[in-house]
């Protein structure tokens, strides 16, 4: 696996460089990056602490600032993360041990902000994404398309709106155009309840979509199918309304993601039988 498959790294990044642009001094920034994920960092050989520190060295290093006292927490993390059974796959971790190599870097001048990306899809926006990679396919479902319908969306303290989307197979070659065809294919379950304490027996069916800017999206191999506003969700659903709660998925990562959820709504559909 890569590391950009953790979407908390980017999270850490965003959230460094919004707070450096705020007018935040360097340490001041980690700081308060500490204090915001300090339920992470109680328990140092965890792997969320691991990968706090790694995301706060990548993001020091993306501003050309890093710390020399960042730079050992995180190359602490990488040796902590190859005891892991995580199959990481070694460039990645050998590409941020030079970059970490490379600490101590004078703090630079904070600079301008730059306009946050917000998402202009409406309630009920559905697009259809055709999966195509070699992970598709052995799984069954390369060629067809996932259903992504907009059902809410999260907006965060930097300004950024991002969509929360539910998420669908659509096992034909024409795609739908009424909400009485989209409700005929099942909504993937994304996680199963019991996760911040939440019934066991409900289910979890969105998931926010991380978005940088309106050229990615616009690159992006979306398809607009038609706005389905009145389709309900299911009863058993449970929701969670806080940006670090909601299951994410990156665009840049949207195929991956797709196919990750797949496999866990197998799994799930496969424990209930």
């Amino acid at each position: 696996m890569r590391m950009t498959d953790f979407p908390v790294l980017e999270e850490i990044k965003d959230e460094y460089i919004r707070l450096r642009q705020n007018g935040n001094g360097r340490a001041e920034a980690a700081e308060m990056l500490m204090e915001s994920y300090a339920d992470e960092l109680q328990d140092s050989n965890e792997y969320d602490a691991q990968l706090f520190w790694i995301g706060l060295a990548d993001a020091q290093y993306y501003r050309k600032e890093l710390s020399e006292d960042i730079a050992v927490r995180a190359l602490n993390a990488l040796e902590m993360i190859g005891t892991y059974d995580w199959n990481v796959c070694p460039s990645d971790l050998v590409r941020r041990r030079e970059h970490y190599a490379k600490a101590p870097m004078p703090e630079r001048k904070v600079g301008k902000p730059k306009p946050k990306f917000r998402c202009e899809w409406r309630i009920g926006d559905t697009f259809a994404y055709q999966l195509t990679s070699r992970e598709a396919t052995e799984l069954g479902i390369g060629g067809k398309y996932m259903l992504l319908r907009k059902v809410s969306e999260v907006e965060f303290d930097d300004g950024s709106l991002y969509p929360i989307v539910a998420v669908s197979l659509w096992d034909s070659e024409e795609l739908p155009s009424s909400t009485k065809q989209y409700e005929t294919a099942s909504l993937l379950k994304l996680c199963r309840g019991g996760r911040n304490f939440s019934p066991p027996n409900c289910f979890e069916y969105r998931t926010e979509i991380l978005i940088k800017n309106r050229k990615q999206l616009g690159l992006a191999p979306l398809i607009f199918v038609g706005n389905f506003s009145q389709s309900a969700m299911p009863s058993d659903e449970v929701i969670f309304t806080r940006g670090g709660d909601i299951l994410m998925m990156l665009l840049e990562t949207i195929e991956k993601d797709l196919c990750r959820f797949w496999r866990i709504n197998k799994r799930i559909l496969s424990s209930m039988s």
